[in-house]
This record gives structure tokens, C-alpha cells and sequence, in this order.
């Protein structure tokens, strides 16, 4: 569970699955609470340094989920290609995956976004302040 439960509710209104899968990860990925607090609590690293690391390690996240979901597209319209014939293949590679990738883009800046959410909210248990 979350460690704020409201923004669980708010991430399946939204772009549901993009996001939820995106924020799973990350926080699965990191254990965002320890991540932060090792950061901030490491003394050899200066204010501007561990902005940097906890900038750097949510981007590289990001951008290792947009990976994920633009070859997820990219098998999508091999299959589509293989398995459909002419007259709807237009159709069937113009509109969902133009959907597909709103979805994800959507879904992966939300996914930003609650992540500094919660961040900071750590950030703020944790008596630091630092400015992501």
C-alpha cells in the first residue's frame, strides 16, 4: 500500500494502468521511503548532490518505463501488421496506437508528478528540506 492512499484512488481515475504500473514500479524499484531517506540522511553528499541523485535516479526510471511501453507499441503493430489484412490495417495502426501512446505519455507524467507528491511528503516527515 501506499504511502498515501489518495493518491492510489487518483492514479486509477486517471490514466489507470500506465500510471499504477509506472509508480508501482518505481516505488518497487527504489523502496522510495528508504531510497530518500539514505539519500538525505548521507553525509558525504552535498545539498546539490543529492537534488541531482534523486532527480537523475526518478528520470532514469522514467525513461526505462518509456522504453518499455514504446517497444510494447512497436510489438503491437508487428502483430497488428502480421495478422490484419489491408483494408483495416490503416485503421487499426493509425488509431490505437496514436491512443496507446497518449495513454502512456499521459500516464508517465502523472507518474512524475506523484512522484514529487510523495517525495516531498517524505521529505517533509523527514524534517528536510531539500528543493526537487
Amino acid at each position: 500500500m501506499s504511502s498515501t492512499k489518495y493518491l492510489d484512488a487518483l492514479i486509477l481515475d486517471r490514466q489507470g494502468e500506465v500510471t499504477k504500473d509506472t509508480m508501482d514500479s518505481l516505488k518497487g524499484y527504489c523502496g522510495l521511503f528508504a531510497f530518500v531517506h539514505a539519500i538525505c540522511r548521507d553525509d558525504t553528499l552535498n545539498y546539490k548532490a543529492k537534488v541531482k541523485l534523486i532527480n537523475n535516479v526518478i528520470d532514469a526510471s522514467l525513461n526505462f518505463l518509456r522504453k518499455k511501453y514504446e517497444v510494447d507499441i512497436e510489438l503491437y503493430n508487428k502483430q497488428v501488421t502480421e495478422n490484419l489484412k489491408t483494408g483495416k490495417l490503416f485503421e487499426s495502426l493509425s488509431v490505437l496506437p496514436a491512443k496507446m501512446r497518449e495513454d502512456f505519455e499521459l500516464g508517465l507524467e502523472d507518474a512524475r508528478d506523484f512522484m514529487y507528491i510523495e517525495i516531498k511528503d517524505i521529505l517533509r516527515i523527514l524534517n528536510i528540506d531539500l528543493d526537487l
